[in-house]
Order: structure tokens, then C-alpha cells, then sequence
């Protein structure tokens, strides 16, 4: 009885001074697109206003489930579900959205629901599907067959064997993975179609990954823990932003900061199989490129052997991970990437990390060309002697001062590498 009186009173809300109820003369399709915004828990309630509003709900074209205030259990929200699909029109839908929980003993009850609400959204040809819930909870065990589908997040949702494998969604062009686990028999992340990548958080296990995009114009992959991806060929890339957290398991500090360089094998990088790059073959073809790397990650240096030339990259930022050692890292970059216009460089660690005057070895003493068309290098820096040891390298590599523009930071929010980014 309160939700109906609610409902009226909303109702009542509606109407100008005169009485007249100007939203309900709205044309079906536009009430059904301004309800399509609300959670279909609500859109449901609306049946009450008038007669006008009655079936307005079977027909809007976005499904919303999430865990409404006074749901009492997963029994609760999926006999909602169900009883709301059934008396739904088997119309369209733009946008499905299920966000709620998994606990307690209804975790196999919610799991199989929630594959079901997904089987409907794609026998409804869906373009926007987002799952979110809170207990890793596997739901894809086989590709998904979405042939509409544009737009797919999934978050906090366990992945394994062929789950990742979109080659069936040949509409699909954004994909964004946050907080999964992506278990190691997952051997591919494929599609022909996605245009846009995006991974936060997510856990890769052992089994490197690969990731098969090659229609790929922006990527991101950032704070993963466990073993980075290997990146396949993407021509059309136009931006990248790769960030390794702290729980990267592709971490070694003596193969980083030592003497015994990229030959060394008494550290875990040598148990990356391959002679081919894990990132920097795939990354060769963006136009801009952000590069962040905690202290003892050696994935980035390791692929340096391979050679990879940057011939499209114009703007490139990096922190301090490129001056660790002896510089070679930061070097490297100066001389494979021939049309390069602006170099960012964030250094927030202590000076033990970085290079020292005078310790760049003899190949990297050797003269180059840096772009002719780098026009700028911004510095954001901490400590003033990081900036006198990079402003040594840079002068070695021919780059004039009048071409630096140097930022002091007081501090960064909580020291770590999350926090570094376009300052």
C-alpha cells in the first residue's frame, strides 16, 4: 500500500497547475527510453500510476537487476526476475545490467539464475551487457554467442577455458575486465571486432595469456597481479596504457638494479617461454604510449632483445623504471622511435634506483639521432637529484635544454605506482 501511494504522489507530481498530465501524453517509445534508466525493480512500480502507465514496463528496452533494498535473500531477487521476464515483451533490448551479490547457500542458486537473466539478454540480441558481483563467481563456461553485442564488462567474475574467445560477437568492439580471475587454462583473450580493451585488477595465472585483438585502437592493462599477458600484433593502435601493480609475479630485483643484465638466468625471468616479446611487438605500432613499471618488473627490459621500433609513436611517458641500472631503458626508447614529439618522465623513487653519472656503458655512449621532431620533455620529479641524473642522460643523448620543461612534485598521494599518470 505505501509503494502505491508513492507511485500516485509521483503521479500528482506530473501535472501543472491546471491537472493535466503533460509526461504521460509523451509518445510509448519515449516513455520507454526515459524508463529504460531505472532499475526494473522500479520500472515495475510504475504499472500503478494510471492506466496509461499499466504495461508501459513489458516493453522498455534495458533490463536492471540489481539487489534491491528490502530483498531478503538470492531466493527473493530471482523469483523476482523470473516472474518479471515472464510477463515481459520479447522485445529488443539495448542495455542489461546484473549487479548483485553471491553468498551464503544460494551461491549455485544465484550462479544458475544469473546464466539464465544472462541467456535471455542475448536471445533478446542485447548491445550493452555489464555483470558485476561480488564473490568471483564463474558464469561463462564456453564462448558467448552474442551476435549484437557491442559493449561487455564483467566484473569480479571468474574466467576459464574458452570464456574469453569472442569470435561469435562479431559486433562486439569494447571489452572491460575488472577484478576477475582469468584462470590458466584461459589461453586467448579473441576477437576479429573489439576496438577498445580495457583490464583492471584482474588475476592471470600462470598460463601467459595471449591476448588477439588485432583490430585494437586503444588498450589498457593496468594493476593485474600474477603473470603478464603477451600481447599479439595490433596495426591500428593508437593508445596504450599498460600499468604492472604491485603483485606482479614477473618481478626479479637482481635481473632489474644488478650487474648480470639480460643474459643473467638465475632469477625466474629465464621461465619466459618464447624468443618473441610478451608486451613491446604488440605495443610497437601506438601512436601514444604509457609505460608504468614498479621497481624489480623486468618484462619491459626483457623484450628490448628483441628489437622492437616504435615508427608511429609521437607521445611516450614513463616513470623511473627507464632509469634503473644503467639508463639502457630510456635510451632505447630515444633511439627506436624516429617521428617521437613528447617524452613524459614521472620519477618518484629515491635515487638508488637511478642511474648514476657516468655509468652508461659503451654502446650507449655510442652517438645517435634523437627525433627530429620532439619538441618537448617534461620531467615531474621529487628529489632534486633525480632530476641532475636525468638531465646528464639527456644531455648525453644530444637533447638541448631549451627543449625541457622540469615540474617539481611535493609528493605523491600514497607513494605507490597506482598513482602515477598524467600529473
Amino acid at each position: 500500500m505505501a509503494d502505491r501511494k508513492k507511485c500516485k504522489a509521483a503521479a500528482v507530481a506530473t501535472t501543472d497547475g491546471g491537472g493535466e498530465d503533460r509526461i504521460s501524453a509523451l509518445p510509448d517509445e519515449v516513455l520507454q527510453r526515459a524508463l529504460s534508466f531505472l532499475p526494473s525493480r522500479d520500472v515495475v512500480r510504475t504499472c500503478v500510476l494510471s492506466r496509461r502507465w499499466r504495461h508501459q514496463w513489458k516493453s522498455v528496452p534495458a533490463l536492471r537487476i540489481y539487489a534491491f533494498d528490502d530483498c531478503r535473500d538470492v531466493q527473493h531477487l530471482s523469483d523476482f526476475v523470473t516472474n518479471f521476464l515472464l510477463r515481459r515483451n520479447r522485445l529488443a533490448l539495448h542495455e542489461c545490467d546484473i549487479i548483485c551479490f553471491d553468498e551464503g547457500d544460494g551461491c549455485e542458486v544465484f550462479r544458475e539464475n544469473a546464466r539464465q537473466w544472462i541467456r535471455y539478454a542475448v536471445s533478446c540480441q542485447v548491445r550493452v551487457l555489464r555483470v558485476s558481483v561480488e564473490a568471483h563467481t564463474r558464469l561463462f563456461g564456453a564462448p558467448l554467442k552474442a551476435q549484437r553485442l557491442k559493449r561487455l564488462e564483467l566484473f569480479s567474475v571468474e574466467l576459464g577455458a574458452f570464456s574469453l574467445d569472442f569470435s561469435s560477437c562479431r559486433e562486439l568492439e569494447e571489452l572491460e575486465l575488472g577484478g576477475c580471475i582469468i584462470k590458466d587454462k584461459v589461453k586467448r583473450i579473441l576477437s576479429e571486432s573489439l576496438r577498445r580493451l580495457r583490464i583492471e585488477g584482474c588475476d592471470f595465472f600462470r598460463n601467459r595469456t595471449r591476448i588477439s585483438c588485432p583490430n585494437l585502437i586503444s588498450l589498457e592493462i593496468t594493476d593485474f597481479t600474477l603473470y603478464t599477458p603477451v600481447l599479439m600484433s595490433m596495426p591500428s593502435l593508437a593508445s596504450a596504457f599498460i600499468r604492472f601493480g604491485e603483485h606482479c609475479a614477473d618481478s626479479c630485483d637482481c635481473y632489474y638494479y644488478s650487474e648480470f643484465g639480460p643474459d643473467y638466468t638465475g632469477c625466474h625471468h629465464s621461465t619466459v617461454k618464447g624468443n618473441g616479446t610478451v608486451l613491446l611487438n604488440g605495443l610497437s605500432d601506438a601512436i601514444q604510449l604509457e609505460l608504468i613499471s614498479g621497481a624489480g618488473v623486468f618484462i619491459f627490459r626483457r623484450d628490448f632483445r628483441c628489437c622492437p621500433t616504435f615508427n608511429k609513436l609521437k607521445t611516450l611517458l614513463l616513470n623511473e623504471w627507464c632509469m634503473a641500472a644503467d639508463s639502457s631503458a630510456l635510451i632505447y626508447f630515444l633511439q627506436h622511435s624516429p617521428v617521437l614529439e613528447k617524452l613524459t618522465l614521472q620519477l618518484r623513487k629515491s635515487p638508488r634506483t637511478m642511474v648514476k653519472r657516468g655509468s652508461m656503458n659503451k654502446n650507449q655512449n655510442e652517438k645517435f639521432l634523437v627525433s627530429k621532431h620532439l619538441k618537448l620533455v617534461e620531467i615531474k620529479y621529487c628529489e632534486d637529484e633525480m632530476v641532475q641524473q636525468v638531465l646528464h642522460v639527456l644531455s648525453a643523448c644530444g637533447i638541448p635544454s631549451e627543449k625541457i620543461i622540469i615540474q617539481r612534485i611535493s609528493s605523491w598521494a600514497s607513494g605507490g605506482a597506482q598513482d602515477l599518470r598524467r600529473l
